[in-house]
């Protein structure tokens, strides 16, 4: 079998018409320059061994046979004892960089055991619940969550020991995602981001959709895990205004949703949870190239904050020059149940409350016109 990895790995997988190996994840016994190809002892299998920046085969018989790949590729040392430490440049991680084409490699600097958390979540985020993160990300999620359920004592995590205990070499930014296409099972849930930009904050809805029914929480070692998104900007002055998870996390990269746990009811297929939530982006000191503000060179109605709204909430526009605008408020009717604005405006930002008085809970729409532009939003009464 040693012979026959070593092949797929240099010249491609002979069952799928010699397609490149993208992804190659190993398990049991390993060290920083070794991994036992069986377990738990070596039987009649040989080991893939590192040395001098070289990874190659040692089968049970017969000579060494080099690894040299030049096809992009993650190693994933799944569940394989410190084979992420780096002693010297013979050990394993830079090896598998140099000659076996990892272009991104993951390892443990400790013992692997059975209540082990981090490599576990990152193939959760990576593949088993969702599908849109890069395998960076993945890892990051994967930490997140794992200090998620530490911190919070979540039902049946016991006491992994690898926090901090593994490592990711090689370059975070490439775009290496699993594929939704092809015969390989979905992942347990849809992840949805919707940003609706505000005068004054954003208003954000971080929404996911079952796939299956399934338990979208921590199930086991290598189960699955709690929704979790990176968010496409960093976040400040966060305020949480519905969900309906039991509890959620939204920090200033991302949010997460803790909807299940063990010995709760599955989730249906269909079903979703949601965590909506204002913010406002961070500005930095990094100074960029200066780029025209369009929302001065379009008319822009902004989502009403807050949303769901009470007794009152700010509305916000732009238009680009002098123009007569009107902004109204509709019931989901259709009837008209106020007047915000009605006259002449130059251009520029403006900002204006809306009363709801002793309006009923429901769904309105506030719609602003110009001599030629229509622009509608929605607004959710919620006393």
């Amino acid at each position: 079998r040693t012979e026959w990895l070593v092949t797929m790995i240099n010249e491609g997988i002979d069952i799928f018409d010699y397609a490149p190996v993208d992804i190659f994840v190993t398990s049991g016994h390993g060290g920083e320059n070794v991994w036992q190809l069986h377990y738990p002892t070596s039987g009649n299998e040989g080991f893939f061994r590192s040395s001098n920046g070289q990874v190659y085969g040692d089968p049970h018989s017969g000579p060494n046979i080099n690894i040299n790949s030049d096809n992009p590729k993650i190693y994933f040392g799944l569940g394989n004892c410190n084979i992420g430490q780096i002693n010297n440049g013979g050990c394993m991680a830079p090896s598998w960089i140099h000659t076996g084409g990892a272009y991104q490699y993951t390892g443990y600097l400790i013992g692997e055991g059975g209540s082990s958390y981090q490599h576990g979540s990152t193939k959760a985020y990576f593949y088993k619940v969702a599908r849109n993160n890069t395998w960076a990300e993945a890892y990051l999620l994967g930490n997140i969550a794992f200090k998620f359920d530490l911190i919070n004592g979540t039902p049946g995590i016991s006491s992994p020991p690898d926090l901090n205990g593994s490592a990711l070499y090689g370059d975070p930014g490439m775009e290496i995602k699993m594929c939704n296409e092809g015969v390989f099972m979905q992942p347990l849930f849809t992840n949805e981001l919707t940003i609706n930009e505000g005068i004054d904050k954003d208003t954000v809805t971080y929404r996911i959709t079952m796939n299956r029914g399934g338990n979208p929480g921590f199930t086991s070692k290598w189960g699955e895990r709690h929704p979790a998104i990176l968010l496409p900007f960093r976040a400040e002055d966060i305020n949480i205004i519905y969900t309906d998870a039991m509890a959620v996390v939204v920090e200033d990269n991302f949010a997460l949703m803790y909807i299940w746990y063990q010995n709760q009811p599955s989730l249906a297929q269909g079903e979703t949870r949601e965590v909506i939530f204002t913010c406002n982006h961070i500005t930095t000191d990094i100074n960029e190239p200066a780029m025209p503000n369009k929302d001065f060179a379009n008319i822009v109605l902004y989502q009403n904050y807050p949303n769901p709204c009470t007794e009152i909430t700010t509305i916000g526009f732009s238009v680009p020059d002098n123009t007569f605008v009107t902004l109204k408020v509709y019931d989901n009717f259709g009837k008209e149940v106020a007047i915000l604005v009605n006259g002449l405006r130059p251009a520029g930002k403006f900002k204006v409350n809306w009363e709801t008085g002793d309006l009923p809970n429901g769904i309105y729409f506030y719609r602003l016109q110009t001599d030629n532009i229509t622009k509608v939003r929605k607004a959710i009464l919620m006393k």
